[in-house]
């Protein structure tokens, strides 16, 4: 059978399924939110049910209306009746995604007549960017229009949560290294564990959370997370450093001194490969070689004081003072503001029992 529709009709009847979908997407997102905030308010019932409670409502835009018990106004119910046992508190969530300034304000006689607050939280204004452009025109009208859609909303919220993903997969690793500084591992290991279930492709979470693992001698699952970091990023020298010190740490000596040059090996002109393994020697009290690879380091980048300090550290331990004094001093030439160089020099002249020199070298900052 021939079929004789035309250019121009087969265009019209594409124009029609298309703003069909957008009709027909765009009446389920608005039920899908009338469902939304039914059930919201469904809770913040259960919330007014407490009698004499102080009562706390909270306005605002996605931030405030999603997360479920995630969202911060059920976690601030959830500590301020834990921490103050002496008075019942409820927390009124009645935050509207994609809602703007204007509309909160719209709405605020309302909320406050309905739920009666002793006090009110609002966070708002990262919708007003739609607010700002004159209606008088067509082409404003038109603008108003479209960003009135709950379609257009969807994609701007799916926008936000690519982009707030990735800040809080950074605020984890944050917190990660924060409790880890303070040796609560345990915490350490949930933080990056979080960061990873955010960004499972993360390498720097992977490097993270297996350091993490080595500290706490919890080696095996250590090596798996470094060779899981090393699929994802080969050329990657971080990894190989922090599975060197993991090996090491272990006592696999071979494996450890391999995956060191390794992280040379991907990355040549970058002292820290150097420096690592030279640290590594150092520990084995292997100082020839300990030397060589902090004298590679500062051939790759001579402007960097931590080489130097490094091999004068290295010097010292071998009770070579006057080559450590040596280094200490470029130290303190190319950071003079520093106390590192200074204290380095102390050493070597207490060690060398040049005390005039030392106390000199005591007054420097």
């Amino acid at each position: 059978m021939k079929n004789n529709t035309t250019l121009k009709q087969k265009i019209i009847l594409a124009a029609f399924g298309f703003f069909l979908s957008v009709l027909l997407l765009e009446i389920g997102l608005r039920f899908a939110g009338f469902i939304y905030l039914s059930l919201q308010e469904t809770k913040n019932i259960v919330s007014l049910s407490h009698k004499g409670a102080y009562r706390i409502l909270c306005l605002g835009e996605s931030t405030t209306a999603e997360g479920g018990k995630d969202s911060y106004p059920p976690q601030l119910e959830q500590i301020l009746n834990q921490r103050l046992l002496h008075r019942s508190f409820s927390v009124i969530n009645k935050g509207v995604p994609a809602i703007n300034t204007t509309g909160i304000l719209s709405q605020l006689k309302y909320n406050l007549d309905k739920y009666q607050p002793d006090m009110v939280i609002v966070m708002m204004g990262i919708n007003d960017q739609e607010g700002r452009f004159l209606r008088e025109n067509a082409r404003s009208r038109v603008k108003s229009l479209i960003r009135a859609l709950r379609i257009y909303k969807l994609a701007k919220l799916l926008r936000e949560r690519i982009w707030q993903v990735a800040n809080l997969k950074d605020i984890y690793l944050e917190l990660g290294q924060y409790y880890q500084v303070r040796n609560d591992n345990s915490r350490a290991e949930e933080m990056f564990k979080k960061s990873l279930e955010l960004s499972p492709k993360d390498v720097k979470s992977y490097i993270r959370l297996g350091s993490c693992y080595t500290v706490q001698g919890k080696f095996a699952q250590a090596e798996e997370i470094f060779q899981k970091a090393i699929a994802l990023a080969p050329d990657n020298d971080e990894v190989y450093i922090e599975l060197g010190w993991c090996y090491s740490d272990e006592g696999k000596i071979a494996q450890a001194e391999e995956t060191f040059k390794k992280a040379i090996e991907v990355n040549p002109k970058l002292y820290i490969g150097y420096s690592e393994l030279g640290l590594y020697y150092q520990c084995q009290h292997n100082y020839p070689q300990a030397e060589e690879m902090f004298q590679k380091a500062i051939e790759t980048t001579p402007h960097k004081e931590t080489a130097y300090a490094e091999l004068g550290n290295c010097y010292h331990t071998q009770g070579k003072f006057t080559q450590a004094e040596e280094m200490f001093k470029k130290v303190i030439a190319l950071t003079p503001e520093k106390g590192a160089g200074y204290i380095g020099l102390g050493w070597c002249y207490q060690g060398q029992k040049k005390l005039l020199k030392l106390r000199r070298c005591s007054k420097k900052p």
